[in-house]
């Protein structure tokens, strides 16, 4: 019985005391993440623009656009030509076919 009092007094102080710790320095480590990460995307956009101030003639190709950095770009949605149905179909076939 004193084993079960005691289970359940240091459950308590656990969830209590030292459950919060953990949440705690979890949610400071998520924000120093996001810190580095932002100011990683800081210096590097600075790079890009210093280096589209220092040379114009690569305006031609970079237009300021976020670009792909995996290794591949997404190919821009083209519009597909679709024969219009109406047009395709010779209306003088449609019905019943006369034999001659």
């Amino acid at each position: 019985m004193e084993l079960l009092f005691l289970g359940i007094l240091g459950g308590m102080v656990v969830e209590r005391y030292i459950l919060p710790y953990f949440d705690i320095s979890l949610e400071l480590h998520n924000n120093r993440q996001s810190v580095i990460a932002t100011d990683y995307q800081m210096q590097s956009k600075s790079i890009v623009f210093d280096f589209a101030r220092d040379y114009p003639e690569s305006q031609q190709q970079y237009n300021g656009e976020s670009i792909n950095a995996i290794g591949y770009e997404i190919p821009e949605k083209q519009d597909e030509f679709y024969e219009d149905e109406e047009e395709s179909v010779d209306k003088t076939k449609i019905g019943f076919r006369r034999e001659i």
